[in-house]
């Protein structure tokens, strides 16, 4: 029991030091149910986490996990200012909690943009404004691809706009009020590449995700597991927009 007692808590001194958002994350309680799923040893589970710790990446957590909170409560728009000037924006909106607002505040610090109250103080955003920005950040998106169909096609919207207003503003604010009901049609994207308003079909060149699987046998504990971190902390994040536990 000491011997236990001993590794438990050298597995929670080590998660803290990652310090990820949440110190008792998802992560460390799949690794727990793993544990009791498969009758590991105390010893063997100890061996696991950390060999799996050895990989673990902070930054690939944060942006995996941005990524998929992002697909479940964000927004990726294309708005207008009083019919003469595009405007294009990222938004996460979450109910105004402690939680969500301390969860956001560390995107801000860690990713970029902002985290502010809306005026009724209901709920809480995370917001990126400025145009160059986001085209710098959307290039999170290649490595961490986005996996719902509706939030590539709300990126595929963007990137068309985004050229065509830096070519023609006027020919972009036109498109965009006649298509901008239309952002969800991926033909829409192909007409915009056949009439050379755009260089490359923005829906068909997002990177869909190359899943990589992790192989890594225990000795005597006749096991074999596999993890692909992208989808666990996109999963994560996506539970964490859109899921519930009854």
């Amino acid at each position: 029991t000491s011997k236990r007692l001993k590794y438990s808590k050298m597995i929670i001194k080590n998660i803290n030091n990652i310090n990820p958002p949440y110190k008792m994350n998802t992560w460390f309680m799949n690794m727990v149910n793993y544990q009791r799923r498969n009758y590991m040893t105390t010893t063997s589970f100890f061996k696991f986490s950390t060999l799996m710790m050895k990989d673990y990446n902070y930054d690939d957590y944060m942006k995996s996990f941005f990524v998929g909170l992002f697909e479940g409560d964000g927004s990726i728009q294309v708005n207008h200012w009083r019919n003469k000037n595009l405007q294009f924006r990222l938004v996460i909106k979450l109910k105004n909690t402690y939680e969500n607002m301390k969860m956001l505040t560390n995107f801000s610090n860690y990713l970029g943009g902002n985290t502010r109250l809306q005026k009724d103080m209901k709920m809480v955003l995370w917001v990126m404004n400025d145009k160059k920005e986001i085209m710098n950040f959307i290039d999170i998106f290649n490595k961490y691809p986005l996996l719902t169909t509706s939030k590539r096609l709300q990126l595929a919207f963007m990137k068309s706009m985004y050229e065509i207003y830096k070519n023609n503003s006027k020919l972009a604010m036109e498109l965009y009020m006649k298509d901008r009901d239309n952002k969800y049609d991926p033909n829409l994207y192909i007409k915009y590449m056949n009439k050379k308003y755009i260089n490359n079909n923005p829906y068909s060149s997002i990177i869909y995700p190359n899943f990589t699987y992790y192989y890594t046998p225990l000795k005597n504990d006749h096991m074999n597991t596999f993890m692909y971190y992208h989808i666990n902390n996109w999963f994560a994040g996506f539970i964490e927009a859109e899921g519930c536990f009854t």
